[in-house]
């Protein structure tokens, strides 16, 4: 293990999370399709640190943790008892959409196919490359490099624990990568200036937003840009997400669905 490589962060989560998933099944992706784009990229002598004191600037409570809290609370799928996996989230939103527009056996058919398709592939390619490249999350560089006594705000909301970060690498955002190809594959069936409420957390209103996004689009990068508040990705880690995640989604709507 080489410096800026992953590892676990919490004695709680010493076993890796998703490192098979990247061996399961594509439905619309070659092999060489499965890997995003090398982190390099996004990095140059000076921006991976300045990437770093983003999220820091994020996190100050005195700054902003009273505006952004709710947004950060609202896209934190991650724990199991709680809320569904931040992987469902399309799921739930795209059930709603065929509520809102009564939409047909048919149509609702076509679209968890379209939308299932889609996540699964994300899904599959995004933990992939995590596992391919290795990147350590926020947490583990800012203790290293930066100050050895911050944390991140991601709190459990059941047992309070607090300074969690994802049991898995950090490159690319699995929000991001999720989030952005259901995206694609709603806008594919809705359009892509479809507005709505996003009422996933209807029966939690300790964590419901009130407000109506622009897009399924709007929607997935303002979940995927929660991640930075949260202090668990990097910019990077989103923009190549969000990225990824739409060019998945497109591939998936190229396959041969319509009927002959």
């Amino acid at each position: 293990m080489k410096e800026g490589d992953w590892k676990p962060e919490s004695t709680k989560q010493e076993q890796p999370i998703g490192g098979v998933w990247g061996k399961a099944r594509t439905f619309s992706l070659q092999n060489a399709q499965k890997l995003c784009r090398k982190p390099d990229i996004y990095v140059s002598p000076s921006s991976l640190q300045i990437q770093y004191i983003e999220v820091m600037a994020q996190v100050q409570p005195e700054l902003f943790f009273d505006t952004l809290k709710p947004y950060w609370l609202f896209y934190s799928d991650e724990f199991t008892g709680y809320t569904f996996s931040y992987g469902l989230r399309f799921l739930s939103i795209g059930n709603q959409v065929l509520k809102l527009e009564q939409s047909n056996l048919e149509k609702a058919v076509f679209m968890n196919a379209l939308l299932g398709t889609s996540l699964n592939d994300a899904g599959v390619a995004c933990f992939y490359s995590k596992y391919h490249y290795n990147k350590e999350h926020p947490l583990t560089y800012i203790k290293r490099v930066i100050d050895p006594n911050w944390q991140t705000a991601l709190v459990h909301p059941i047992t309070k624990e607090k300074n969690l970060t994802p049991p898995y690498p950090s490159y690319p955002s699995g929000h991001a990568t999720f989030f952005s190809s259901g995206a694609e594959a709603l806008g594919q069936i809705f359009g892509y200036t479809y507005k709505m409420k996003d009422l996933s957390h209807i029966d939690k209103p300790e964590i419901q937003l009130d407000r109506e996004f622009l897009s399924f689009y709007d929607m997935a990068l303002e979940g995927s840009w929660s991640r930075v508040g949260t202090g668990t990705q990097l910019r990077m880690d989103l923009e190549e997400g969000i990225r990824f995640g739409s060019e998945i989604g497109r591939s998936v709507g190229k396959l041969p669905w319509q009927k002959k």
